[in-house]
């Protein structure tokens, strides 16, 4: 099956679950996390997080690793050297506009699973909206794309197919598609159970 092919079952794998919940109006979002719940966010990309933060200019890109000399037990790796990781500071990475407007983003505090690792927020809602239209979203940029593949079997290897292929950010698709949550004051987001959940990426809007 050619990479076009792929690119074209993968993006409607995702985009089958975007038709969830798309016919209600939302209500305004509030502004502060401050009486919020405690409330499960997504699992993290380490893999994202250690790429766009400690990858050397003009070096390889910097990957996450199992590292027994971290606390965490993952530390970011690039060009020799093992960078501890801290799990908290990734999801806060993740879900930066939820941070930006005040709210606590902290990793799983019960968690005790060195390689399945999630994000907590104190927030008011979590609403789930569905998947994504992966494909619509590519098409919507400049740039001449055609659709949306995956190259890596996991969450962090979408890519928006054209004549000059582009790594696609999940969260700016979720935005792209949930406009009128944008505008109502919510955070979107992208939202996954685990790293290989590649084809079962959904969209979460948080207030």
């Amino acid at each position: 099956m050619s990479r076009f092919l792929r690119g074209r079952l993968a993006a409607l794998l995702v985009g089958t679950f975007a038709l969830v919940g798309l016919a209600a109006l939302p209500a305004q979002a509030g502004t502060s996390g401050a009486s919020g719940v405690n409330r499960y966010l997504s699992d993290v990309n380490l893999n994202g997080y250690c790429r766009n933060t400690f990858t050397p200019a003009g070096g390889p890109e910097a990957t996450s690793v199992q590292s027994s000399g971290s606390a965490s037990g993952w530390s970011c790796y690039a060009n020799g050297t093992y960078t501890p990781l801290s799990i908290t500071d990734a999801c806060r990475y993740q879900f930066a506009e939820l941070v930006s407007r005040g709210f606590l983003v902290t990793e799983d505090p019960n968690n005790t699973s060195v390689t399945d690792r999630s994000c907590f927020g104190v927030i008011n809602t979590r609403l789930e909206r569905g998947g994504m239209d992966l494909a619509g979203y590519c098409k919507s940029l400049q740039g001449g794309y055609t659709g949306a593949y995956n190259s890596g079997g996991n969450v962090d290897s979408w890519y928006c197919d054209g004549p000059a292929d582009a790594r696609l950010d999940l969260n700016s698709a979720c935005k792209w598609q949930n406009q009128s949550y944008v505008a109502s004051g919510y955070v979107l987001a992208a939202a996954y159970a685990n790293y290989g959940a590649w084809n079962r990426i959904g969209c979460i809007a948080m207030a």
